[in-house]
């Protein structure tokens, strides 16, 4: 079967949010625009809990009212997890206990079209008992694993 796959990194240094809002709107007028299924994966920087700019909705929201659905949210998962940041003062070298931090649910899988997803979950997201000293997260954000399926 065909279908389009997207990935992104929309921006994340303007605080407003109106350029993410500006780079969803053009990803939905561009590469989704398609009669063929599509899945859009990357970070958005924004979720469900990101503000609006004030000129139009958050980037979160301009995916879902163009039609695409969280994978997570359709997954039956509940809101969608938090994926950001392990920073610190030494890059990755940070804290093995460190949280991501709350209101950070920016990365995402969505999809339109005759898609299911039957389970997803997070990677690189958990430390091995006793963590290993130094200890240093592989990277920023964990990875959002959603396998999709395609009906026939």
């Amino acid at each position: 079967k065909a279908f389009r796959f997207i990935t992104t990194h929309l921006d994340a240094l303007e605080p407003s949010g109106i350029v993410r809002f500006l780079q969803a709107k053009e990803l939905l007028e561009g590469p989704a625009n398609t009669s063929l299924p599509v899945i859009v994966t990357g970070d958005m920087n924004a979720g469900p809990s990101t503000p609006p700019p004030g000129t139009g909705p958050a980037a979160y929201e301009t995916f879902l009212g163009g039609g695409l659905s969280d994978t997570w949210i359709a997954a039956g998962l509940g809101a969608p997890p938090l994926t950001c940041c392990h920073l610190a003062f030494e890059d990755l070298s940070n804290d093995p206990n460190a949280k991501f931090t709350v209101g950070q649910e920016v990365d995402h899988v969505f999809t339109r079209g005759a898609f299911s997803v039957l389970k997803e979950h997070l990677v690189v997201n958990t430390v091995p008992e006793p963590p290993p000293l130094p200890f240093v997260w592989p990277r920023d954000h964990p990875g959002l694993l959603a396998p999709p399926r395609l009906a026939p």
